[in-house]
């Protein structure tokens, strides 16, 4: 009886210690399955959050080259009040002179016409159009960067495109084929932002060369091009090694390793 009852005992650990093993096996591949989610669910949310910082930091640059144009535009406003204010000095001592001279009945009929020229308004209808000037352009520039923040793409995206149309050397026309990327980036055809990215470089002053090219690596990203992502991101580490979007870069680069 005795033995009986050990052997029943036996059976009963062993039949415990064969469950156990049965539910380890079963546990460990739904670990594995949750565990590869969180991480797939990192990733994503480190993209998220690259692509809200960089965003950030390229608007703030935007920002600052509003503020040193509107120093620049005020500076010169200032230089044309100046100006003016010299022609009006100009002006009146020409009267003044031209006065004298009518008084005294001893002005030349030749002095008096070249003083009338002075004084003529130039016939707008006999003058060669100019092209768009310094200033107008800088205003078009920033309307159609306003229609951006307004979330008026397309009317962005015609205002750049006229703006370089009239001129592709212009020191903000890199600045119009960026924000044009940037519109399709925000309308989600990345497609095109590429496109529209790829060709800031060479044109203005390519104050805007390591942005776009930091936008063509997020770019890739949205649409799921993680290689083509990391070779534009260690692209703008080598062309633009003091770029202020190369940590953003290398911090997207270094969270890849762990993956």
């Amino acid at each position: 009886m005795k033995n009986r009852s050990i052997l029943t005992l036996c059976f009963v650990l062993l039949a415990s210690m064969t469950s156990l093993r049965a539910q380890k096996s079963q546990t460990k591949p739904d670990v594995n399955k949750e565990l590869e989610q969180k991480r797939s669910e990192v990733e994503q949310k480190s993209v998220e959050v690259l692509d809200l910082k960089s965003a950030l930091t390229i608007q703030e640059a935007e920002l600052n080259d509003l503020k040193t144009e509107m120093e620049d535009i005020k500076s010169h406003n200032q230089s044309l009040a100046d100006s003016m204010k010299a022609k009006q000095d100009e002006i009146a001592n020409l009267k003044a002179i031209l006065k004298a001279y009518e008084d005294e009945k001893k002005v030349s009929q030749e002095v008096v016409k070249t003083i009338q020229d002075l004084d003529t308004p130039v016939d707008s209808s006999e003058a060669t159009p100019l092209p768009l000037d310094d200033t107008d352009y800088r205003e078009d520039y920033n309307t159609a960067l306003n229609l951006y923040f307004d979330r008026n793409y397309k009317g962005a995206i015609d205002g750049f495109l006229n703006l370089l149309s009239i001129s592709t050397t212009h020191s903000l026309a890199d600045n119009c084929q960026y924000w044009i990327g940037e519109c399709y980036y925000s309308l989600d055809d990345y497609f095109s932002a590429v496109a529209a990215f790829q060709k800031v470089a060479g044109l203005g002053d390519s104050n805007k060369s390591d942005a776009a090219l930091f936008k063509i690596g997020m770019s890739y990203l949205k649409m799921g091009k993680k290689d083509k992502a990391v070779a534009s991101f260690k692209l703008l580490e080598k062309q633009f090694p003091s770029s202020e979007l190369v940590p953003k870069a290398k911090q997207y680069l270094t969270t890849q390793e762990k993956f």
